[in-house]
């Protein structure tokens, strides 16, 4: 993913000969942007951000970098909420749009990474550990489900790229295209 050098966002490119949405003629590439943020995407980022801190030495200069990501990337996510569940949109770029729904494995992704990153001292407490378990609340009371067998099963997430079936949401060029990331 590249970082958008105004507004920090991520963005995915994606292989034109499959949508032509803005094709660059420089690279042959579509530039999704800001249009399209998949918030599994962004989780396995932030995921990664924090967990990485654990083994790059203090003294590295590229830990400060790492850690200026998590600390840029934060503040966004927190602005992407959905406001009365607090927990966030499949396409956090979309969010109200038809099709586009509430998504659990991210949202947990994300308060994994924001407990994380407060306990190790990377991010805010004050700020980010209400959001964490705000979403945390709502992730385990309406998304865990016990099953016929006694165990637990985890509700709300998506069966592949898109809104489990590619044909919703008219993106099928989001969910249906090879990916790149450069």
């Amino acid at each position: 993913m590249l970082r958008r050098p105004l507004c920090g966002r991520m963005r995915r490119r994606v292989h034109a000969q499959k949508c032509e949405l803005m094709r660059s003629a420089v690279s042959g590439l579509t530039d999704m942007i800001a249009l399209l943020r998949w918030d599994r995407a962004v989780g396995w980022y932030v995921m990664a951000l924090v967990d990485v801190l654990d083994y790059w030495p203090q003294w590295h200069p590229g830990r400060a970098v790492v850690l200026g990501y998590l600390k840029s990337i934060a503040p966004r996510l927190v602005a992407a909420i959905e406001p009365k569940s607090g927990i966030w949109w499949l396409v956090m770029s979309q969010p109200g749009r038809a099709g586009n729904r509430l998504e659990s494995s991210a949202a947990s992704m994300f308060v994994y990474g924001f407990l994380k990153a407060v306990r190790k001292g990377y991010l805010t407490g004050t700020i980010y550990k209400p959001v964490a378990k705000r979403a945390y609340e709502y992730l385990v009371n309406n998304y865990i489900v016990k099953e016929t067998d006694g165990t637990l099963g985890w509700e709300g997430t998506v069966l592949v790229g898109a809104l489990d079936t590619p044909g919703d949401f008219d993106v099928s060029c989001y969910c249906c295209c090879c990916l790149f990331l450069f």
